[in-house]
C-alpha cells in the first residue's frame, strides 16, 4: 500500500504547476548570483568555492523554508479539503502506508526543488563569462565533491527538518492556515535569532543554536585564508557537527512522534 499511494503522490506533483514554479525561482536567484558575482566573495576568491557553495546551501535552505510549508503541508490537507475520508477508511489502507507515502513522495519533490541549487551554482560558471558578467579567471573546477558534499551535509538536512516539522504540523492542526502562518513566523524569529546571536561572544551557542547551520559556516569563512575558501571543503567538526546532528534529529523526533500519535478517525474528522 506505502508504493501505490507514493506513487499517487508523484503522479499529483508532476500535474502541478507550483512544483515547477519553485523549482524555476531557486534557480534562476542562484544563476543570476552566482553568474554576476554579487555574492561575499573575497579577494582572489573564486566565485564558486567550496566555502561559498556551502554558504549559498545554507542561505537557500532558509528562503526555501517557505516553500517547505507548502508543498509538505498541502499532501495531507489535501484529503481533508476534498472529503476523501470515506474511500480511505473503506479501503485496506494501512496508517504507516498513508503516512509515510504521503511524507516520502513530498519530501522528494523538496530534494527536486533543492538540486537547483547545485544546477544554478555549475551553469552560472559558463553562464557568467557568456553574458560579460564575469570573467573564467573568477571561477575555480567544478570539482563533483564541491557540490556534492554541502548538499549532503547542509541543504539536505536543513530540507528534512522543516519538511518534517511542517507535515508534523499539518497532521496535529488539521488546518492549512496554521503551516503557512508557522512557516512565515519560523521565518522571522529566524531572522530575531540571529540578530541576538551576533551579539553574542560564545562560538559553542552560535554554531549549535542555529538550525540551518549558516552561524557555523560563517564563523569557519571568516577565520580561513582564500586559499582554503578556493581548495578545502568547510568541515564538519565541533558545534556545527553537534548541530549537524541535533536539529536533523529533532525533526526525526518530531515525526516519529507524530507517526506515533496520528490515528486515522481523528485527522478526517476535519479541522481543528
Amino acid at each position: 500500500m506505502f508504493s501505490k499511494i507514493f506513487l499517487f503522490e508523484i503522479q499529483n506533483r508532476i500535474r502541478r504547476p507550483a512544483v515547477y514554479l519553485y523549482f524555476s525561482a531557486v534557480l534562476v536567484f542562484t544563476l543570476f548570483a552566482f553568474s554576476t558575482g554579487t555574492l561575499p566573495v573575497g579577494e582572489k576568491e573564486h566565485i564558486n568555492s567550496p566555502y561559498l557553495i556551502t554558504f549559498w546551501c545554507c542561505s537557500m535552505t532558509i528562503m526555501m523554508m517557505l516553500v517547505s510549508s507548502s508543498v509538505m503541508g498541502i499532501a495531507l490537507y489535501r484529503d481533508i479539503e476534498y472529503q476523501t475520508k470515506d474511500y480511505y477508511l473503506t479501503y485496506p489502507i494501512t496508517k504507516s502506508g498513508y503516512f509515510w507515502g504521503r511524507y516520502l513522495g513530498s519530501f522528494t519533490f523538496m530534494l527536486l526543488i533543492a538540486l537547483a541549487i547545485p544546477l544554478g551554482i555549475y551553469l552560472s560558471t559558463y553562464l557568467g563569462p557568456a553574458i560579460g558578467k564575469t570573467v573564467p579567471a573568477q571561477y575555480g573546477p567544478n570539482k563533483p565533491i564541491y557540490y556534492l558534499y554541502p548538499f549532503l551535509l547542509i541543504a539536505l538536512p536543513n530540507i528534512f527538518f522543516t519538511s518534517s516539522l511542517f507535515y508534523g504540523l499539518v497532521a496535529v492542526t488539521r488546518n492549512i492556515k496554521v503551516i503557512y502562518f508557522g512557516g512565515i513566523l519560523l521565518f522571522l524569529f529566524y531572522f530575531m535569532a540571529l540578530f541576538f546571536l551576533d551579539h553574542t561572544t560564545n562560538a559553542t551557542v552560535i554554531g549549535i543554536s542555529d538550525p540551518f547551520g549558516l552561524n557555523g559556516v560563517r564563523f569557519q569563512m571568516n577565520n580561513s585564508s582564500t586559499a582554503q575558501h578556493n581548495n578545502s571543503l568547510i568541515a564538519i567538526n565541533g558545534p556545527l557537527a553537534i548541530n549537524r546532528l541535533l536539529w536533523p534529529g529533532l525533526g526525526l523526533a518530531a515525526l516519529i512522534i507524530t507517526y506515533l500519535r496520528f490515528n486515522f478517525e481523528t485527522f478526517f474528522a476535519g479541522k481543528r
